[in-house]
Order: C-alpha cells, then sequence, then structure tokens
C-alpha cells in the first residue's frame, strides 16, 4: 500500500488546489454575471470535454503506463492554472477566456481519472480495494471540506490571482510523487491483428454491453447524474440567492465534512459484502438528503442538507467503483473506467444545459411574488428568491428514491455480484516509494 499512499497524497493536494480554484471561480462568475444560466455554463465546460475524449482516454489508460498518462494531464493542468492567474494579474479575466481554460483543464483530468483507477487496482491488494476506493472518496471529502472555507478567506487576503498561484504549486507536488514512486508493472495491451483503432476504442462498450449487471450498473449511474447534476448546478445559485458567499462557504464545508465521514466509513468498513446493496441504500438516502434543500430554509441550516448529501457520495461511488474493479478484466478496465466517467459527464452535459433555462425561465418566474405557483406550493416553498430552486431540489429527491427502488427491482443489477466472477489479480510485490523511472 505505500506507494499507493504516497500517490494518493499527491493527488489529494493536487485535487484541494483544484477545487480552491474552482470554487473561488464559481463565485467569481456568479457575482460577476448574477446568472445561473452563466454559473451553469462554467459548469458545463468543466464536464463536455471529459465527455467528448473519455473514450481516447481509456484506450490511453490501457496502452500507455500508467504513470506518463498522469504526469502528462498534471502538467496541463499546472499550465492552465498558470495561464488564469496572469488574466487575472492583467486584469484581462472574462467568462469566456475562463471557460476555454476550464475547457483544457477538463479534458487532461479525464486522461489522469482512468490511468489513476486503473494504476489502483494493480496496486492495492484485492481484499483492500474497498478501503482503497473510500481512501479515494476521502481525498475528495476533504478538499469538499477545507477548499470552500480556504477559498473564502483567500479571496478576501490573496486576491483570485492568490488562489490560482495555490493551485499551480499543488500541481509540482503530484507531479513530484509520480517522478519517485515505483508503480504497479503495467504492460500495455495490443489489439487484437487487424483491429481498427474505432473498434479498440468500443471494446469497453462492448465489454460492458455483453454483461446485463455492468449496463444495468451504468444505467442506473448516468440516471443518478443526470437528477444530481442539476442539483449541483443549482446550489449555489440558491444558497446566495439569499445569503452571502460566507454561508455558501460554511455549508460547502459542512458538505466536505458529511463527505469526510461517508469517506471514513467507506474506509474503514469497505462497505456491505453485497456493494450493489450499498449503492441502493445510500442512493435512497441521497434523495432523501436532495429533498431537505427544498424544505429547510435557506441558511446555515441548510447545512443538515448538505451534510446528509455529501455522506452519501463516496459509498455510492465507491462500492460502484469496486464492482467495476472486480468484475472487469484488467485489459479494458481504462476504457471501462473512462466510459463510466463519460457516461456520468454526458449526464451532467445534459443537467447543466437544462438547469439554468429551467430555473431561470421557469421555476423562479413561477415561485415569484404574482407567479402562477405563488398561492399554491408558494405556501409550502415559500415566495421570492430561490423558492423556485427549493421546488427542483423536492422534486429531484424525490426521482432519486424512485431510481434506487427501481433498480432494486431489476434482478440482473441487483445480482451483478452474483452472477459475474471476480478478475483481477493480485499486486506485485516490492512496490515502494523509491526512485524510479519506468512505467
Amino acid at each position: 500500500m505505500k506507494a499507493f499512499l504516497t500517490v494518493w497524497l499527491g493527488q489529494l493536494i493536487s485535487k484541494f488546489g483544484s477545487q480552491l480554484a474552482g470554487f473561488a471561480l464559481s463565485i467569481w462568475v456568479f457575482e460577476s454575471t448574477g446568472s445561473t444560466s452563466a454559473f451553469a455554463l462554467v459548469s458545463l465546460a468543466a464536464v463536455l470535454p471529459g465527455f467528448l475524449v473519455a473514450p481516447v482516454a481509456g484506450l490511453v489508460a490501457d496502452r500507455f503506463a500508467h504513470r506518463w498518462v498522469m504526469f502528462w494531464s498534471d502538467v496541463v493542468g499546472l499550465l492552465c492554472a498558470l495561464g488564469a492567474m496572469g488574466l487575472f494579474l492583467m486584469q484581462q479575466a472574462d467568462l469566456w477566456t475562463l471557460v476555454v481554460l476550464v475547457v483544457l483543464n477538463s479534458a487532461a483530468d479525464t486522461f489522469r481519472t482512468p490511468a489513476w483507477m486503473a494504476a489502483t487496482t494493480l496496486m492495492v491488494p484485492k481484499e483492500n480495494i474497498g478501503r482503497a476506493s473510500g481512501m479515494v472518496q476521502a481525498s475528495q471529502a476533504l478538499t469538499q471540506l477545507v477548499a470552500p472555507l480556504a477559498a473564502g478567506l483567500l479571496m478576501s487576503v490573496l486576491s483570485m490571482q492568490g488562489v490560482l498561484l495555490i493551485d499551480f504549486a499543488s500541481f509540482f507536488i503530484a507531479l513530484a510523487t509520480l517522478l519517485f514512486v515505483r508503480f504497479a508493472k503495467h504492460v500495455p495491451q495490443k489489439g487484437p491483428a487487424g483491429a481498427t483503432w474505432q473498434s479498440e476504442l468500443l471494446e469497453g462498450w462492448t465489454y460492458i454491453r455483453s454483461r446485463a449487471g455492468l449496463l444495468g450498473l451504468m444505467v442506473f449511474s448516468f440516471t443518478l447524474n443526470l437528477t444530481a447534476g442539476m442539483a449541483q448546478v443549482a446550489l449555489s445559485p440558491l444558497v446566495l440567492s439569499t445569503s452571502t458567499a460566507a454561508v455558501l462557504g460554511s455549508v460547502r464545508s459542512i458538505g466536505g465534512v458529511g463527505m469526510v465521514v461517508g469517506s471514513i466509513l467507506m474506509g474503514g468498513w469497505g462497505g456491505p459484502t453485497r456493494k450493489v446493496y450499498g449503492v441502493f441504500a445510500f442512493t435512497a438516502l441521497f434523495g432523501i438528503s436532495l429533498a431537505g434543500f427544498g424544505v429547510i430554509p435557506v441558511g446555515m441550516l441548510t447545512s443538515i442538507a448538505c451534510f446528509g448529501t455529501f455522506l452519501c457520495v463516496p459509498v455510492i461511488l465507491g462500492c460502484k467503483q469496486v464492482i467495476l474493479q472486480r468484475k472487469v478484466v484488467p485489459e479494458v478496465q481504462g476504457r471501462v473506467f473512462a466510459l463510466d466517467g463519460m457516461v456520468g459527464r454526458a449526464a451532467s452535459v445534459i443537467s447543466f444545459v437544462l438547469a439554468g433555462p429551467l430555473v431561470d425561465k421557469l421555476l423562479e418566474p413561477l415561485m415569484s411574488p404574482g407567479g402562477e405557483l405563488a398561492g399554491s406550493l408558494g405556501h409550502v416553498f415559500g415566495v421570492g428568491p430561490g423558492r423556485g430552486i427549493a421546488l427542483m431540489f423536492v422534486g429531484l429527491g424525490g426521482l432519486i428514491v424512485l431510481l434506487a427502488v427501481v433498480g432494486w427491482l431489476m434482478p440482473s443489477l441487483r445480482r451483478v455480484e452474483e452472477d459475474l466472477p471476480d478478475v483481477i489479480p493480485e499486486p506485485s510485490a516490492g512496490l515502494g516509494a523509491v526512485p524510479h523511472v519506468g512505467g
């Protein structure tokens, strides 16, 4: 586990820098434009490139050394942070130039993620994969906890360019760990004789499609991301519509506490014996918590719903990741993880496109004073700024609970771990944090 822990730490620091910059940038965009649609545009820019390049990223992860795929992805992220910092220093930052940098950074991260997931499978003993997955989720939880509060403080002390400088520096630490840790031996796989690059790109999809349980898990994931993505876009506007950036930072940090608790739970427990049961149960709890955003008054009490929602995320993702790592052969894991990421991003793209107009053009006017729903649902959710978003959160939460029930009723998905054998090998011996420049 020593090699895994070292790389995990470097990725944690890099992820913190990126989350810090991303949170500060989201506040800057909303406060500069006052538009949920503009906020959604930046969110869309962060996921659309991943959707477009994910098939190629998966193939690259399977064909090249995991270390170097991650290394060059982090180099591109570093250059994007440098470019954004320069724009703010020259006072030339605007929505569209920042969107371009977000697109480039997202594309680079799309190459890094499947390589990191596939490398983890080879680094960690099979019995510890659930715990390793929990630690990966914990790294996201820690950044969710610390980054919002840190961003709010640093923006007032160092300005936006100071936050970006920290992001820039964090990439150097991640790059150092990648250079000085011995990775598990990864033998790049060549495609079959006569195979075209198009057929190799589709191999991950072919693998999933031929296994009903894994296909059901992917459809379940798509639907969950579609509904949760709309809530992701609307959370900041919900709070900022009637409160301050400081309150938003506090609420998001409490959400980070929830992710830490969920990650500790997943890391120490490893999830239930039947991981798909963990997916179902915590998806239902996620939906209930999400609905809480609509019924709890905006302010610090919103943290209750945020805590419950984010607590579920590490367990859902961790259980799903373990299923894929155990049931997908290493030769195509890069493409399968990339496909899984592409499906999630496709759902997010759709939700981000829909969320802004749905809120700005429909729900908020309906729940405004004199709106068509002000005299009915307005008595339940209130009337005024943010109340249309609150109504949307309740509806999304109900749909997610329904999704968990439907997933349970699908035999192929419920029995995915029984019907498919474990296929992962044990990791190579002798891995450790020692200087090494090979693959």
